[in-house]
């Protein structure tokens, strides 16, 4: 019988950053997605952010939060969706490193241009149409990461 092994504080916290970040990608695909040929991009690009990773950066920010303001709580939404919002302006940058990399992969898929020339058919020049979309979603990426931070409610001097 397995022992049952409570979640470390990293992880749960990562958890949380990834119920934010999943709550501001559904919100969104609601509001942006009457488009197909968008939608589809827009699931693509969630699922890029979405994939299991370490989410470093949220957690160094929540920690470090922790240290200097230890009135507050990691669990604060406002603290949490700060972090995410790191998270997403991280996967920007990913998505246009990717590409200047020529990569293939990130987090064991494809990467977010590999994934969009998959949906593309028989579309001429498919691969070089694939990598402006995919800079285009990154920029987005940005845009979201921004608009996540700008709605938080985080106070000034945290964020």
């Amino acid at each position: 019988m397995r022992s049952f092994h409570p979640p470390s504080e990293a992880a749960f916290l990562g958890q949380r950053v990834d119920a934010v970040l999943r709550e501001f990608f559904s919100a969104e695909m609601r509001r942006h997605t009457r488009n197909a040929v968008f939608s589809s991009l827009f699931q693509d690009t969630a699922e890029f952010v979405l994939r299991p990773g370490k989410r470093l950066r949220p957690l160094l920010f929540l920690k470090a939060r922790a240290l200097f303001v230890p009135e507050d709580s990691a669990d604060n939404p406002a603290l949490l969706a700060a972090a995410a919002s790191l998270e997403m302006m991280h996967a920007f940058v990913l998505v246009h490193d990717d590409i200047i990399d020529r990569s293939e992969r990130r987090r064991g898929e494809p990467t977010l241009h590999r994934l969009i020339e998959g949906r593309m058919g028989r579309v001429a020049e498919r691969e070089r149409t694939s990598q402006n979309l995919a800079l285009v979603m990154g920029d987005l990426l940005f845009a979201a990461g921004q608009r996540c931070l700008l709605r938080s409610g985080c106070p000034e001097a945290a964020a």
